[in-house]
């Protein structure tokens, strides 16, 4: 039986929703009245609401029409770009998103669309330009433990194994309350037999969440397969 691993999808960043009540709601009264088409003048956060009702009601030759004419709106705009990207990634339009952030990033390489093309990427099975998004958000930005963790999990994935080890190793560090990081470092140690050192990762992982099922699962695990290792070799 395999240990266990805690995964992370990823949280991606920027919404529709949350971007028209940043900046459109205090112009919305006086910049476009209720009920009233949208038009040329038409700022790209109306367009963004617009096109997150369209999305809620399924109408989705309107999200569409809303989502191109937000871009258009806003041309180079990496706030725009980040939500347009990530209302085409909630309708499964994985390529569209990419290419949307993509032409975000051309204006300003801001950590937020770095980070969901790294989830993006991943998603695809594209490691190398996953793990080099993650990387591109530690330099742009503070590390976050968010951004180590994916790309802690992107090389583990990757079967990238010394840098998935000195990834979570650098996030058990500067975040040493993630007890999801401790319980992967110690799979990575348990994999290439290295128990003990597993043991003392799933240890601090239980202290920090001693009702987590798969950390106190995986410790049981690693205590008998290091019992079992000194058994044989002696």
């Amino acid at each position: 039986m395999r240990y266990s691993t805690a995964r992370s999808s990823g949280y991606f960043r920027g919404s529709l929703v949350a971007l028209t009540i940043a900046i459109a709601v205090p112009a919305l009264a006086q910049q476009h009245p209720p009920g009233a088409p949208p038009s040329a003048s038409t700022p790209a956060s109306v367009h963004l609401g617009l096109a997150d009702g369209a999305i809620k009601r399924r109408d989705s030759a309107m999200a569409e029409r809303e989502l191109k004419a937000a871009l258009a709106a806003a041309p180079g705009d990496p706030a725009v770009a980040l939500a347009v990207g990530t209302a085409y990634y909630g309708l499964s339009r994985v390529d569209d998103a990419i290419r949307v952030w993509n032409q975000g990033l051309t204006a300003a390489r801001t950590p937020d669309l770095l980070f969901n093309l790294g989830i993006a990427y991943r998603g695809k099975g594209l490691f190398a330009q996953s793990i080099a998004s993650f990387e591109e958000v530690l330099t742009v930005a503070p590390p976050t433990e968010d951004a180590l963790f994916q790309l802690a999990d992107t090389y583990a994935r990757a079967k990238d194994t010394a840098k998935a080890l000195d990834t979570y190793a650098r996030l058990t560090t500067l975040f040493p309350n993630s007890a999801a990081a401790w319980n992967n470092l110690g799979n990575l140690r348990a994999s290439l037999g290295r128990f003990d050192e597993a043991i003392v990762a799933y240890r601090e992982g239980a202290r920090l969440a001693p009702n987590d099922a798969d950390i106190v699962f995986n410790l049981g695990r690693a205590l008998q397969d290091s019992h079992d290792n000194a058994g044989a070799a002696s």
